[in-house]
């Protein structure tokens, strides 16, 4: 039922110690549940629309890369983003998380991956205008809140890529 997350039976890890063959477990119910399935059979997800196995799957790719960042930020060797994966969560990004608040700009941002070719323009292009250039793996990352601003290289009205960001649920 998509309307219904499904329940599986799976405690939580004992103790810190035990994380590690947890977070295994929790992966191989995942895959396998995912292996089992079609990409366009239905599916519960947290965000609504597309409520199948395949976003979900496209999903999990994105939350991997972003935690494996996160990890590598912390004890200070961050190895960027793979572009491919880099490049298909910008436009997961502006799908998902952003959605329908890509509307109500009354300007537009244009993130273009200098790595991948990338492009993606956010919002009326009618009004004041922002370019944002910088690898998929940047993109993805000040997106997602990883990078700040001045990570990236920006053409234009500033202020319309911090509204952009700004608009976005990402916590």
């Amino acid at each position: 039922d998509p309307d219904q997350p499904s329940r599986v039976e799976h405690s939580p890890a004992a103790s810190v110690d035990d994380l590690p063959q947890w977070m295994r477990e929790s992966t191989e119910l995942l895959l396998a549940a995912l292996e089992h399935s079609s990409d366009d059979a239905p599916c519960w997800t947290w965000w609504g629309e597309p409520r199948t196995c395949g976003a979900v799957a496209r999903h999990q790719v994105q939350e991997a890369a972003m935690h494996r960042w996160d990890e590598e930020t912390a004890v200070g060797n961050a190895s960027p983003v793979d572009a491919a994966v880099a490049d298909d969560g910008v436009g997961e990004f502006l799908e998902i998380i952003l959605g329908s608040a890509a509307n109500t700009f009354l300007g537009s941002v244009s993130l273009l991956s200098d790595d991948t070719g990338g492009e993606w323009i956010v919002g009326d292009q009618r009004g004041p205008h922002a370019v944002v250039r910088a690898s998929a793996s940047d993109l993805v990352l000040l997106l997602y809140g990883r990078l700040p601003d001045s990570a990236v290289e920006v053409e234009g009205d500033a202020a319309l890529l911090r509204e952009l960001l700004d608009s976005a649920d990402t916590d």
